[in-house]
């Protein structure tokens, strides 16, 4: 049974791709799908994305024109068939336990939306480290904002998401 599906834009990736797949392969979660949508690529994308579905069945590649992150993203969601819902840039890893991390979390805590830290790289440089160091859970939607770090800190990438949250 699936219950994460992740969802992985990608549009002229070929420099990225390999390392976003190689980190979600090795997962220590395995109930998951992974979700590609090659965004008209125009590089070597595609196929280093079907070199990774070839050996790993939980890969799901989709094609499309170029229509843009926005809509990938859209696409992907439509194809997710995950309780959860996780977004990664396909320039973007994630440590090995990104997502039995999160998924315990929301489960434990029945949580619509779980968040993790992030680090900010350049040239294998860090350049910022958010860190989340407290675990707790919020009900009013002023306390999710702030929990969130809206403004400063909106990523889609660093959160699970309840699908029924989400949905079209």
């Amino acid at each position: 049974m699936v219950k994460i599906s992740v969802i992985v834009p990608a549009y002229n990736v070929e420099k990225y791709i390999s390392g976003c797949l190689v980190s979600l392969v090795n997962q220590t979660f395995r109930e998951f799908e992974i979700i590609v949508i090659n965004d008209g690529s125009t590089d070597n994308t595609a196929d280093i994305i079907n070199s990774f579905k070839k050996q790993s069945k939980n890969i799901i590649l989709i094609n499309t024109s170029n229509q843009g992150l926005s809509a990938a993203r859209n696409l992907g969601i439509y194809n997710a068939k995950g309780e959860y819902i996780a977004f990664i840039d396909s320039d973007d890893w994630i440590d090995k336990n990104f997502l039995e991390n999160l998924y315990s979390a929301s489960i434990n805590t029945n949580s619509d939306i779980a968040c993790a830290n992030i680090i900010k790289s350049k040239n294998n440089v860090h350049r910022m480290l958010i860190k989340y160091e407290k675990f707790d859970t919020y009900k009013s939607l002023d306390e999710k904002i702030h929990a969130c770090g809206i403004p400063n800190y909106c990523y889609v990438w660093n959160k699970l998401y309840k699908r029924t949250l989400i949905l079209l």
